[in-house]
């Protein structure tokens, strides 16, 4: 008589661990693709309210972001108000086309008046034209 010896397969406890993994890898995926990654400001911005909805064109743009205290960004890099002219000059120079360059101004709601006056009068200095006020579209 012959005996065959069955071998049982004992029940681990990380089977059910499997079914989670491809689970968690699934959702990386998911969020990988799904989600948007975008730079933040150099300093954070309040944009002033405006009843139409901003569009704007990048192709060819600068973003000058100016804090409360009037503090300017080109880039991520920090520059003074008699830096502006000049850094947009070498950014127009480095452009294939001039007469489509734009600056992108994404101004803080509370920067007085005058501060964004003289940053105006230093992008004409630099002898650009196209110039948009960034704003957030407000409800209502």
């Amino acid at each position: 008589m012959l005996t065959t010896d069955v071998v049982k397969r004992r029940p681990q406890n990380d089977d059910n661990m499997i079914p989670l993994i491809n689970v968690v890898f699934l959702m990386l995926i998911f969020f990988m693709i799904a989600g948007q990654v975008q730079p933040s400001d150099a300093v954070p911005i309040e944009l002033p309210g405006s009843v139409i909805a901003p569009n704007l064109d990048d192709s060819g743009s600068v973003e000058l972001l100016v804090s409360a205290t009037g503090t300017l960004f080109i880039d991520g890099r920090q520059l003074s108000i008699n830096e502006l002219s000049q850094s947009l000059s070498s950014k127009v120079d480095q452009t294939k086309d001039a007469n489509s360059f734009r600056v992108h101004i994404k101004a803080d709601a509370s920067l007085e008046a005058q501060t964004l006056q003289e940053i105006l009068r230093n992008i004409k200095a630099a002898g650009l034209t196209h110039v948009s006020l960034i704003t957030r579209k407000q409800e209502g």
